[in-house]
């Protein structure tokens, strides 16, 4: 029983992963552009991501965000956001920290 209970819950997540209804992007428009520090206005100009957010509200778009190796941004509701959180010195950083 464990078992098809599984099954069902991973072809549910496959599909929404599928539909862009959630889960993480590795490749998408602009992937390979970013590496390091970025604004976020730069960020939202040249690749699919639609929003970065800062905890609970949007980032602006002169915030520098620690792009580090690559960032795996996250299909929420059909549009790829960058979840991150503010570091003691004001920049963003990604969340949860999974970089590819």
């Amino acid at each position: 029983m464990a078992g098809s209970a599984f099954l069902e819950a991973a072809v549910a997540a496959g599909a929404a992963h599928s539909a862009g209804r959630s889960g993480r992007a590795v490749h998408f428009r602009g992937w390979s552009l970013f590496r390091g520090a970025v604004t976020v206005g730069d960020l939202l100009h040249h690749t699919d991501v639609v929003r970065v957010t800062d905890g609970s509200r949007n980032a602006r778009p002169d915030v520098v965000l620690d792009a580090g190796r690559g960032l795996t941004p996250h299909w929420r509701d059909g549009e790829l956001v960058v979840l991150a959180e503010s570091s003691p010195d004001g920049t963003l950083v990604p969340l949860p920290g999974f970089r590819v």
